[in-house]
């Protein structure tokens, strides 16, 4: 299947102590990574989990959110560090007291920042509704206007809330530096794609998303664009520079098969490779989609499918983006668990690659740089001393070699957050 990734014309207004580390280098030019453990706030210890980091365009203070808390008193915490991730400062709650949260991997807390100092966290609620096994959820979000000191009430951004309740999560969010947000989740309201339902996809979800072009000011209505989305694993969003939206989501076909498709708003969906991974199982487990300022896409994804099992990269140009190019191997092992993967873009230190499992299936973390033309690995790097590791976060910056990953450790029934800084090769 071949198809390039349609970029039609913009919305009005929008603008075209150390950690010892096992390395294998493959073939990479210049000083080779090295890895830095840092710690976070005691908040982020026991019974935290879910975090997001990003690297502030303005000054490159690290930013990261975690969600906090025993059961029904969970809530969003914010902490910031203008000193490389050496010290915090001390963490804000985002979301008010009584907001009804749970964490879950697939529908974690994001975090997107602009270069005017501000700031969003977007969620989702869990709301219990009587005679149903599964809670509703709306998307809400809060802003900061100044780095994170202070925050705003919180918004509903799914424009049906005041109807029965629904599902509206599997979330993502993304920002450009001149404070273009977009937000887009997974919801069960019919689709916009025409698509009849089926015995294959009774449950399966659609995606819907909303701009906003003042950093959360004000938002468009909510757009509903593709049906058939896999019910529990996470759309993926982000913008090139120019404010060009691409949204990437498992697509559950009636056959069975759950592959990674791509594309623009009121466009059709592209393939990203055809896996044909035909499974009964929802994998739980998202895309990972970065358009930097080059305006390529970067991609990576897991599969299941026999022969292919593992952790695959594309690096493409969207317009004249072919599907039945091969990917790049990143993970692979047919005794793999099913891994999730973060990706983060560094110039020409290439792309930053994150997974929660290594070469044998175990729950380490894995970090992979491909190099800047994303044709082969750069080098690899397995940190010692990290067990449970789960559904990590990178955050990159085009400025600089410094990168941060983020993820949840869950030891013996207990989670915490822990963070590392990546300093990338070349």
């Amino acid at each position: 299947m071949r198809g390039a990734v349609r970029t039609s014309a913009h919305r009005p207004g929008l603008r075209v102590g150390l950690l010892v580390c096992a390395l294998a280098l493959a073939g990479c030019g210049g000083g080779p990574s090295s890895v830095t453990p840092l710690t976070l706030p005691a908040r982020a210890g026991t019974s935290a989990s879910d975090p997001a980091v990003r690297i502030s365009p303005l000054d490159r203070s690290v930013f990261v959110t975690w969600l906090g808390g025993p059961g029904d008193s969970a809530r969003v915490w914010f902490s910031r560090s203008r000193d490389h991730g050496a010290t915090w400062s001390e963490p804000i709650a985002v979301t008010p007291p009584g907001e009804p949260l749970r964490s879950n991997g697939e529908a974690s807390p994001r975090l997107s920042c602009d270069a005017q100092g501000r700031v969003a966290v977007a969620w989702a609620t869990s709301i219990r509704v009587p005679g149903r096994e599964e809670p509703a959820s709306d998307i809400r979000l809060s802003r900061s206007l100044d780095a994170g000191l202070t925050w705003s009430a919180p918004v509903t951004l799914n424009d049906d809330y005041a109807a029965a309740p629904a599902l509206h999560s599997f979330h993502d969010m993304a920002a450009t530096e001149d404070g273009h947000l977009a937000v887009a989740w997974l919801d069960n309201r019919p689709g916009s794609d025409g698509a009849a339902p089926d015995s294959a996809a009774d449950h399966d979800l659609t995606v819907h998303y909303v701009m906003s072009w003042d950093f959360g000011g004000s938002w468009s209505g909510n757009s509903a664009q593709w049906a058939h989305a896999c019910p529990c694993c996470r759309v993926a969003v982000s913008m090139d520079f120019t404010g060009t939206l691409f949204l990437a989501f498992r697509r559950h076909d009636p056959d069975g098969a759950r592959d990674m498709v791509v594309g623009r708003p009121d466009g059709p969906p592209v393939r990203i490779f055809a896996d044909r991974w035909v499974t009964d199982d929802c994998p739980q487990s998202a895309p990972a989609l970065r358009v930097p300022r080059d305006h390529t896409l970067r991609m990576a994804w897991f599969t299941g499918a026999p022969g292919r099992v593992g952790v695959w990269f594309r690096h493409a140009i969207p317009e004249t983006y072919d599907s039945t190019v091969t990917p790049l191997p990143i993970l692979t092992g047919e005794h793999l668990p099913t891994v999730h993967v973060s990706i983060g873009t560094a110039g020409t230190s290439g792309t930053a690659i994150a997974c929660d499992a290594d070469s044998t299936g175990g729950g380490r973390l894995s970090l992979v740089r491909v190099e800047a033309s994303g044709r082969r690995i750069a080098e690899r790097l397995t940190p010692a001393g990290i067990q449970g590791a789960s559904r990590p976060q990178v955050a990159t910056s085009n400025r600089d070699r410094d990168a941060y990953v983020t993820w949840t450790e869950s030891l013996d029934g207990h989670s915490r957050v822990r963070m590392l800084r990546w300093r990338l090769g070349r």
